[in-house]
């Protein structure tokens, strides 16, 4: 080295030197400030870059001071959790140096050291284990702290492990060690040697598997172990505990574990263990075949199924638990048969349980199998699926079954497992498992009806309708059918003959279904028909139901849709046709669709209508009760009101009648009644007329009239529209309530029937009267005058009646010729006087008529004051002019204006005005018909012609006023009237924004306004 060179190095030195003092100054403070964890690392750092200036400076410090620098370091060393994570802490390396430098021998130091030899050389184990043994065995031993001498014994330990040829004392240090200190050394293995814990377990479970393995073949574990095998199974035992301890997570550990607690008659903890050990990939808890397959991605196929047969042979050993080893051995087969069957044979066939562990899986699939049953038949929505997932363990237990027999499975399982895979959905493999099934069998041969039925599903499914018809046609027609596949095949036929429309052949097969076995037929509706069609086919029972139970009355059966349906019905023996068409079949009909859906009230209302046709009144009594009021309301209280009345309870026919009347809704007797007898319609009808007379006899207030009018519609429907004296009835009802049209109906439905009927003529007269139809009104009088001639022609009135309604029909002549034939020439009768001028006007020969009835002898009684025959003079112009005479109506309107009669005055006045076509002339009739009208109580419709008549002629009009009733009360009425229409708009307003201040203030100044004047509000 040049003289340049050395200074240069002298120099860095120097330079480290002063840098050093100044980090330890820094270390120091820290230090007597209560920090020794940041101290240390400084001091660390200053060791790193002048190790022999730091270790002279930190030894010159206090003997507190140093043993603080020490224990700081030794704590790094050992790796106590509870020392404080320093982000400049120093390397264990480096820190057991600057230790070794402050402390030669002190004993974290040496054991970093060994540690570090150890970690650092494959071929370092025996110097490790001779170090190691020195400090033990050591003058200094007797001085060693516990922990201290415990991890030195585990790294000899550790050391021994290592080395092949002393592996097994290795594996006794640690089991001493644990025995003697179980949580210290737990601690100390997974925190110093925790990259070494694959190989510490895999060297105990190499020890341990070879010794199991010989101890599982020669152990029966029925008999219980000996004494010495106990006594290795506790060493067995305790050397898993250490093994679970140090690596909670290693499957291997875990299954080792239950295998020795399974041979040790420990089935509890065993299962456990397996458990464990399948961990959260078990397959038994994945819920789809997406979680299935992501499951066993984790873990062997092989190893899972061999863990999944071990654990259910825990379960089975253990008792109590057939349905866990059941779904485990199904599971096993499931995942890996061939690994599955040879676990199978090691813990059950040889140990003699095979056979009644087969017994137990089949005991269990059974019970899975009828608990879907029962959840399918208790599903509340017809349509839904839900809980098909319920028999994948069952299918699985099925084919393990399979996989455990040598045959591969007998028929009779292979049959169950083609059912519960038709359940299932799984049609295609049903399909193929029924074909092997039925190319297998003889003619004499068991399950022949079960596979036939099974493989016509599986064909109806596949499409191929033909070869389903044929299957399930084959079990129908067996000479000896077996029950349940019987039922199955008609439900399957039925099926098909709704998909082509034959509704009829349809319900006759269910029919007959249900009187067999209801249930299984529900059980096949909901399993075996796709969900989309079993609304579908519901509706078509119901309706078919509905259709056959009306046809019974007329004995014969429902009406057929098309030719297809009668030649297929003809297929059909007719003693089963006279038999599912009774009420007896329609009742079993309705059990099915009861059965099928709960909630629904049709079908029990069906069947309470059967019940009622087979006399079992009582049965169909009590199901009506059962239903309730809601929502089918109507429905049922009509059905109730018709067995009370059948049964004699009147009272509460009535007031059940009542609350039927208050539903408003009648319409549900159209099906009722077809199904009831004629002696329970006419009670019925009966009942409801005589209700409705006691309401007219008593009550004419409208909503009593309504009410009347109720009662009376159910009674015309109950007789079937042949009640006279209700149609009657409820024609004058109507007439009151104002319905002139309905009223019209009811009369002319009594015509109908007898068109002499002169109660109904008469009330179709008046009706057509009232709503002025003169055509119709003048057809109806002409008969009722007839009819009334022939009923007594010695009365007067009649002949004049018959009179006028031929000069109302325009025959002059007829009226005329039966006037003088009756009264003769010359009739003394004032009446017949008046009529004989009428037909002298109409002949224009007004000097005969001028008698009696000219407008001029009517105006003469109006100068009189005589107004009473001034209006009977000028009615009879009013009749003798017609309408084309607009003066006899004024002159009438004003003589009835002075009698008082207002309203005859304003209909005088409405026949003149839309004629009128001179203003002033207009203005004039206006305000006189205003005037009619507000003394008439009709004031709106008066102010009305008052503003009218003054927009077409104001000086008139107000000329008019003034005569009349005066421009001051005039204008009070306008004023009442604006003031209430304001009061209106504005209580509307508020009552859409009750907040509202304009509105509110314009409220309060109206009622001010109107104070004084009336009252608005």
């Amino acid at each position: 080295m040049g003289t340049g060179e050395t200074s240069v190095s002298v120099m860095t030195t120097v330079q480290q030197k002063f840098g050093v003092e100044d980090v330890c100054k820094e270390a120091d403070q820290l230090l007597s400030a209560g920090g020794p964890g940041r101290a240390v690392a400084l001091y660390a750092a200053a060791f790193k870059r002048h190790a022999g200036a730091t270790v002279s400076h930190v030894q010159k410090l206090g003997r507190p001071s140093l043993a603080a620098v020490i224990s700081t370091l030794e704590t790094w060393l050992d790796g106590d959790p509870r020392v404080d994570v320093l982000k400049e802490r120093p390397s264990k390396a480096l820190a057991a140096a600057f230790l070794s430098a402050l402390s030669p021998k002190n004993l974290s130091a040496s054991l970093f050291e060994i540690e570090s030899v150890q970690l650092g050389s494959s071929g370092g184990c025996e110097e490790v284990i001779e170090r190691s043994s020195a400090l033990l065995e050591g003058n200094e031993a007797n001085f060693l702290e516990d922990s201290k001498r415990l991890a030195i014994e585990l790294i000899r330990a550790l050391a021994f492990l290592l080395l092949k040829p002393h592996r097994h004392k290795g594996l006794h240090l640690y089991m001493k060690s644990f025995r003697e200190n179980r949580q210290e050394t737990i601690k100390l293995v997974k925190c110093r040697q925790a990259q070494h814990l694959f190989k510490i377990v895999s060297a105990f479970l190499e020890q341990m598997t070879q010794y199991n393995h010989i101890l599982c073949k020669e152990k029966n574990h029925a008999d219980g172990p000996r004494d010495a095998e106990r006594l290795n199974l506790t060493a067995d035992l305790q050397c898993l505990d250490f093994l679970q301890a140090i690596s909670p997570e290693d499957v291997r550990v875990q299954e080792l574990r239950a295998v020795v607690l399974f041979c040790a008659c420990r089935f509890e903890e065993s299962a456990q263990a397996y458990t464990t050990a399948l961990g959260g990939c078990d397959p038994q808890e994945a819920n789809s075949v997406e979680a299935k397959r992501t499951a066993l991605q984790h873990m062997v196929m092989e190893r899972t199924a061999r863990l999944l047969i071990g654990r259910g042979a825990a379960y089975f050993s253990q008792g109590g638990r057939a349905a866990e080893a059941s779904r485990d051995l199904g599971s096993a087969f499931e995942i890996h048969p061939a690994a599955a069957r040879e676990q199978f044979q090691k813990l059950f066939s040889d140990h003699g349980t095979s056979e009644a562990a087969r017994i137990e899986v089949r005991r269990e699939a059974e019970r899975g199998l009828s608990q879907y049953k029962e959840a399918v038949l208790a599903r509340p929505d017809l349509r839904s699926s839900q809980g098909v997932e319920q028999l994948d363990p069952v299918i699985a237990q099925l084919r393990a079954l399979c996989h455990m027999e040598s045959n591969g499975g007998g028929r009779e399982l292979r049959v169950r497992l083609a059912d519960c895979l038709l359940l299932r959905g799984e049609f295609r493999e049903a399909l193929s498992v029924c074909s092997q099934l039925a190319s297998a069998s003889s003619p004499h041969q068991s399950y022949q009806n079960t596979v036939q039925v099974l493989r016509g599903y599986a064909r109806l499914f596949s499409g191929d309708h033909q070869g389903a018809l044929e299957d399930f046609q084959a079990v129908i027609e067996h000479s000896t059918p077996h029950p349940s596949s019987c039922v199955r095949a008609l439900c399957g036929r039925g099926l098909l003959r709704m998909l082509k429309d034959a509704h009829y052949l349809t319900a006759l097969d269910y029919m007959t279904a249900s009187r067999l076995q209801p249930l299984e037929a529900a059980l096949a509706v909901r399993c075996f028909v796709p969900w989309n069609c079993r609304g579908l086919l519901c509706t078509v029972l119901l309706e078919q139901g509905r259709a056959m139970l009306e046809q019974v009355d007329k004995q014969k059966p429902s009406a057929t849709p098309d030719v297809h349906q009668d030649r297929e019905q003809d297929d059909q023996p007719k003693s089963i046709q006279e038999k599912e068409g009774t009420p007896e079949g329609i009742y079993a009909l309705a059990v099915l669709l009861m059965e099928l859906e709960p909630s629904a009230e049709s079908a029990r209302i069906l069947a309470a209508d059967a019940l009622y046709c087979q006399q079992r009144v009582e049965e169909a009594y009590r199901l009506l009760l059962s239903i309730g009021f809601m929502p089918a309301r109507s429905t049922v209280l009509a059905r109730l009101i018709l067995l009370q009345l059948h049964r004699g309870f009147l009272y509460n026919a009535n007031q059940l009648l009542k609350k039927l009347i208050q539903c408003g809704d009648t319409s549900c007797l159209q099906t009722l009644l077809a199904v009831a007898s004629p002696e329970d319609r006419v009670l019925l009808q009966r009942q409801c007329h005589a209700a409705a007379r006691r309401i007219m006899d008593t009550q004419w207030e409208d909503r009593h009239v309504r009410q009347a009018v109720a009662y009376l519609s159910i009674a015309i429907i109950s007789s079937g529209g042949e009640a006279t004296d209700s149609l009657l009835m409820r024609a004058r009802c109507y007439a009151l309530l104002g319905q002139h049209k309905t009223a019209i109906f009811d009369f002319s439905a009594i015509l109908r029937d007898n068109s002499e009927n002169v109660q109904a003529l008469c009330g179709r007269g008046f009706t057509h009267l009232i709503l002025n139809q003169r055509k119709e009104l003048l057809r109806d009088a002409f008969l009722i005058g007839g009819a009334l001639m022939k009923v007594d022609a010695r009365e007067p009135r009649w002949h004049l009646l018959y009179f006028d309604i031929l000069i109302a029909k325009g025959d002059v002549k007829a009226a005329d010729a039966h006037l003088k034939k009756i009264f003769k020439c010359e009739p003394l009768e004032a009446d017949a006087q008046a009529r004989l001028g009428v037909v002298e006007a109409w002949r224009r020969n007004f000097q005969a008529a001028a008698k009696g009835l000219t407008a001029h002898e009517g105006g003469y009684f109006s100068l009189l004051g005589q107004w009473e025959q001034a209006l009977a003079l000028m009615t009879v112009a009013v009749r003798a002019g017609g309408e084309g005479r607009p003066l006899y109506w004024r002159q009438r309107a004003a003589c009835l204006a002075r009698l008082g009669q207002h309203r005859r005055a304003a209909a005088d006045l409405d026949q003149v005005v839309p004629e009128d076509k001179d203003p002033e002339v207009l203005a004039e009739d206006l305000c006189h018909r205003g005037r009619s009208l507000i003394l008439s109580s009709r004031e709106d419709a008066g102010l009305e012609d008052f503003v009218r008549a003054l927009d077409t002629h104001p000086s008139r009009a107000r000329r008019c006023v003034e005569v009349g009733l005066g421009v001051a009360t005039l204008a009070d009425r306008f004023l009442r009237a604006a003031l209430r229409q304001a009061w209106r708009l504005t209580e509307t307003g508020l009552k859409l924004d009750g907040s509202h201040g304009e509105l509110r203030r314009l409220r309060s100044r109206i009622k001010r306004e109107s104070a004084s004047s009336c009252i608005v509000h």
